[in-house]
């Protein structure tokens, strides 16, 4: 049974990549012809884990070290409220909570002051773009066909921007469809995001 390790892919302090798994932590090292190595980030240890270029598990090497689990846990809960911090519209101690509460097989004794401000610096560390002020590029406008996709746009001098993205085949489907549903999110999130998205899907009815 193959053992896939995508979603063990961390970040490691300098930006790159790095995997953690059972309790130990391993930088990448470098791609061979056929594999990638990852190398144990303990001083001293030598131990490697090989995976292919899809991130299956092919070899592991025996440490000269034991795991330290509550560190291996640590970083792991840093990781969930870092990525959490991105894309939710959460308060960070919300998102501090709702990961703890999440993730219970991973507690550990946490300094939560800390805690708290390394997910709020991860937060403001993310800088957007001012959708109000963003001149929308032209290929982002047309479809990879290169059909119209951009069919409205308020523009960008309107503090209430509205933008619409559809095609000429999904109009007409909405003009002569018996039923409209139609599912939005809304945010407020102290940086410039649009503050909401809304999806129309249609239903005909024979």
């Amino acid at each position: 049974m193959k053992i896939n390790l995508e979603k063990n892919i961390i970040e490691s302090n300098r930006g790159g990549q790095k995997i953690a798994y059972k309790g130990y932590f391993y930088n990448f090292k470098e791609d061979l012809n056929d594999c990638v190595i990852w190398r144990c980030n303990s001083r001293g240890c030598n131990a490697v884990l090989e995976t292919n270029f899809t991130y299956d598990l092919v070899d592991i090497g025996v440490h000269s070290h034991l795991k330290d689990e509550i560190k291996y846990n640590r970083v792991l809960l840093i990781q969930k409220a870092k990525k959490r911090a991105l894309v939710s519209s959460e308060s960070t101690r919300n998102i501090v909570l709702n990961v703890l509460k999440n993730n219970k097989e991973l507690h550990v004794p946490l300094d939560l002051k800390r805690f708290n401000s390394m997910v709020s610096k991860e937060r403001k560390s993310n800088n957007f773009t001012e959708v109000k002020g963003y001149d929308i590029p032209m290929e982002l406008q047309v479809t990879e066909n290169n059909k119209r996709f951009l069919f409205y746009d308020s523009g960008m001098e309107d503090k209430n921007r509205v933008v619409i993205f559809t095609t000429e085949k999904n109009l007409s489907l909405l003009e002569f469809s018996d039923v409209l549903l139609c599912d939005g999110t809304c945010w407020e999130m102290g940086h410039q995001l649009p503050s909401s998205v809304v999806f129309v899907h249609i239903k005909s009815i024979y």
